[in-house]
């Protein structure tokens, strides 16, 4: 009996080994954190992603910063934190928010955990590394293949690089993953754009911008693919809709300036170009196109018409007085011979009467 119940304890001991291995294990929790995330977190975390999607960083930090709030030893939240800090840094060309970030990151990572791999990503790209990042980028993608948030980081940043087959294949595979994320059609419309595809720019842009009506890059993107696609007048029209100053479209109002110039549309094309040239006033290096549009500016500064000098009017004799007679001034008497007489000879003058005196 003895020997009965030692076989069915081996056994049960070899099945729950099987069981260890076949099964996948949960990364332990790092020092500090809790081991999964709440509901309110989880809910949290998923829209910040659903902002940055929509290029809303600011938005998506705070969403971040809502599920610190509810779960303050998530660790996800916490690495998501630390990835939007440098995202946030990589936009403004600072480093004004990556201490803090770095902070998280020693305390939070975790080798193949695919949001400590990502905010790695982040990082190596900030500090000009940008084959260490596209390497954790791959890594990243790997470890949770079912979100397309580190493919579409791989498609923008290689497309940084000059690559737009590559940034086109990591868009397609983004949205292989997830068929409605506006990153990955944000960045197919880049990679087409680049690649001379401009009619399938233009449907990824519109696609992006039924979405997400007030972004910003979707209409930026759109309105180059209008205008490299000779749709001067719709190209004109997105571009009315962006604020003042958007970054990205500097060429593209020196581009349009070109077309409107060409058109005839002198005035129109003489703003455009100079609002071109100012928009790169305080770009480092200068792009090259700068420099023709401050040349245009001048030339058409120059072939503005320049106004008629106005008219001078004829002195207006004064108008009398109402009640005042007209004096008039006969002109000077001639002579036999043709001559005017003088005004002194003119006067007739009819000497007074004398009373005669008694003879």
């Amino acid at each position: 009996m003895r020997s009965r119940r030692v076989g069915i304890a081996i056994a049960l001991g070899l099945s729950l080994s099987a069981c260890a291995v076949l099964s996948p294990k949960r990364p332990a929790p790092a020092p500090g954190f809790d081991a999964a995330e709440t509901g309110a977190s989880r809910t949290f975390l998923a829209l910040s992603a659903l902002r940055e999607d929509k290029s809303d960083l600011p938005g998506a930090l705070a969403a971040a910063d809502k599920a610190l709030a509810q779960q303050p030893r998530s660790r996800t939240a916490a690495l998501r934190r630390a990835e939007l800090l440098f995202a946030l840094d990589h936009q403004a060309g600072a480093n004004a928010r990556s201490q803090e970030a770095r902070e998280i990151l020693d305390r939070a990572g975790a080798p193949d955990d695919a949001n400590a791999l990502v905010a790695q990503a982040r990082l190596a790209w900030n500090e000009g590394r940008r084959d260490d990042a596209l390497g954790l980028l791959r890594r990243a993608a790997d470890a949770d293949p079912h979100v397309p948030h580190p493919q579409c980081l791989i498609a923008v940043l290689v497309i940084e690089g000059g690559d737009a087959k590559g940034a086109l294949a990591a868009a397609e595979r983004a949205l292989d993953v997830d068929s409605s994320s506006l990153c990955a059609r944000r960045e197919r419309a880049r990679a087409r754009l680049v690649l001379g595809n401009f009619r399938g720019a233009i449907e990824d842009a519109r696609g992006v911008l039924r979405e997400s009506g007030s972004e910003v890059d979707g209409r930026v993107l759109l309105a180059n693919a209008l205008e490299r696609d000779g749709r001067t007048d719709d190209a004109l029209r997105e571009l009315a809709v962006l604020p003042a100053g958007a970054a990205g479209t500097g060429e593209l109002r020196y581009r349009l300036a070109l077309a409107l110039d060409k058109a005839g549309e002198k005035s129109q094309a003489h703003d455009l170009a100079i609002e071109a040239a100012e928009s790169a006033a305080n770009v480092e290096p200068e792009p090259e196109w700068s420099r023709d549009a401050r040349a245009l500016a001048a030339r058409l500064e120059q072939e503005k018409p320049k106004p008629a000098a106005p008219k001078s009017a004829k002195p207006k004799s004064p108008t009398p007085a109402p009640g005042a007679e007209e004096t008039r001034v006969a002109p000077p008497a001639a002579d036999a011979e043709g001559k005017a007489k003088p005004a002194a000879a003119e006067a007739s003058v009819t000497p007074a009467a004398t009373p005669s005196g008694p003879e």
